[in-house]
């Protein structure tokens, strides 16, 4: 019994949720390309201060980071490295900075090989 009343409420959900896409409008705009803004200006200058600070250089010093389980080390901070690299990686193409698409790319690689790739 109980596996029927879970097979109905299967179908009516995939039911409802159809219903409920072919009610759907079409975009009104699109998606642009990955790349195709580029920061100017201001923002740059403030994007530059954070790669030239804390963001770019924080796996030089903090341990949480720098010996990270991720990366093969004993730090506690499991979190810290994929946060930390949340934001590094996107403003490393984002300023298309060639040393930190380096550093960066090496951390990824790290995590690739080791197999710490937990949520992929």
């Amino acid at each position: 019994m109980k596996m029927h009343i879970c097979f109905i409420l299967i179908i009516m959900t995939f039911w409802k949720v159809g219903i409920t896409a072919q009610k759907l409008k079409p975009l009104e705009m699109q998606p642009l390309p990955l790349g195709s803004i580029k920061a100017e200006g201001w923002l740059k200058n403030q994007l530059q201060i954070q790669a030239d600070g804390l963001s770019g250089h924080l796996d030089e010093f903090w341990p949480d980071i720098k010996n990270s389980g991720w990366f093969g080390g004993d730090a506690e901070g499991w979190e810290r490295a994929p946060y930390w690299l949340d934001g590094v990686i996107p403003l490393a193409y984002i300023l298309d900075d060639p040393q930190l698409k380096k550093k960066v790319r090496q951390y990824i690689e790290i995590i690739l090989k080791n197999g710490q790739c937990f949520f992929l």
